[in-house]
């Protein structure tokens, strides 16, 4: 990950903090991102129970995106790992229910 090339899209200053600080801890954006999302415990894991989602799926794994916005500076690594990952050519950004649009409306709002 390099400062310039994420500095036109989050700006220099949070580019800069999440450069030092996944060098500081060898981390890779991904690994911050999954790291900040057990950290807050939005993660569940139950293999025993698995959890059925919306759409009726089940998963042994939930994540929780609604709890997370209630950390900024989580909020923050998550939408730039978004960012990231996203193609720059892209028209449109869309978030859909259940918790998708407030991360529609971050990642392109920094796009």
């Amino acid at each position: 990950m390099l400062v310039t090339c994420l500095n036109p899209v989050i700006g220099y200053e949070k580019a800069g903090h999440a450069s030092q600080y996944a060098f500081k801890n060898n981390l890779t954006l991904k690994e911050k991102v999954a790291k900040v999302l057990f950290d807050v415990e939005a993660v569940k894991i139950s293999v025993n129970e698995p959890f059925t989602f919306a759409s009726g799926i089940k998963s042994p794994i939930y994540c929780d995106n609604r709890y997370i916005l209630g950390f900024p500076y989580e909020r923050d690594i998550i939408i730039d790992g978004y960012v990231e990952c996203i193609d720059k050519d892209v028209d449109v950004i869309v978030g859909v229910a259940t918790a998708g649009i407030p991360w529609g409306s971050f990642i392109a709002d920094r796009m």
